[in-house]
């Protein structure tokens, strides 16, 4: 399974301001730019529900610079599933769970 999307995990910024919290957003977002340009990746940063996304082909190179970013708590190479329905995300599950769960490991799906 190829992983598509890197999920980006910051620190306190979401405890300012609506206002202040998309200043530090958008400053994040440029630095993330900036690492990645100078390192000659590809990639398209974008936000969705308080997250920021980023898409490339370089998972693996794009997550090691990303933790040095000031700002960035954690990174997570993640697969975009373009579906809310809980049986199409139970389904996509059953097809590919020894790609993410060890032997002998068990997992849960819960939706709100």
């Amino acid at each position: 399974m190829k992983y598509e999307e890197i999920l980006v995990r910051y620190g306190e910024i979401f405890l300012k301001s609506e206002f202040v919290r998309r200043i530090y957003e958008k400053k994040l977002i440029q630095n993330i730019k900036s690492v990645l340009k100078k390192a000659g990746i590809e990639f398209e940063v974008y936000r969705d529900r308080g997250r920021i996304f980023i898409r490339t082909d370089k998972i693996q190179k794009a997550c090691k610079l990303l933790t040095q970013v000031f700002g960035i708590v954690s990174v997570s190479p993640c697969i975009h599933l373009k579906t809310s329905e809980k049986s199409e995300i139970v389904e996509f599950f059953r097809e590919n769970y020894k790609n993410f769960v060890k032997p002998k490991q068990t997992f849960a799906v819960e939706v709100k």
